[in-house]
């Protein structure tokens, strides 16, 4: 009697982009209705039930909205490096900054990917 041949085959990796946070980059797609310079803060889930503006204390930086024009006179923005994010938009560093090379991770199976929740307000 022969034993069943094992199915041995290796499982691809895919390298694909989702527009999802991982370990490496947090994502947040986020709309704005009117131009302006706004803080973009972060509330620690594990720290706080984040359902008040006050529990959003860890200030992660500065987002300027507006057109590109806006953006270029003033003079602090006209020599910096930007990039375009996956949700639309640019991130943009200062000169004195690298811009981060941020790998995207490799998805076992990329077709059950479980979406993060996202709970914010823009104030």
């Amino acid at each position: 009697k022969k034993e069943p041949m094992m199915d041995r085959r290796l499982q691809s990796t895919e390298v694909r982009d989702l527009g999802l946070s991982w370990n490496q980059l947090l994502r947040f797609p986020v709309s704005f209705r009117n131009g302006g310079t706004f803080k973009a803060c972060f509330c620690d889930s594990v720290a706080s039930a984040c359902l008040s503006v006050s529990d959003y204390s860890i200030l992660l930086g500065e987002v300027s909205v507006s057109g590109v024009s806006c953006l270029l006179s003033d003079p602090k923005n006209r020599r910096t490096t930007c990039v375009s994010m996956y949700h639309g938009g640019l991130r943009c560093y200062s000169p004195d900054m690298e811009v981060p090379q941020v790998a995207l991770p490799a998805l076992a199976n990329p077709n059950q990917v479980v979406p993060s929740t996202y709970a914010g307000q823009v104030a």
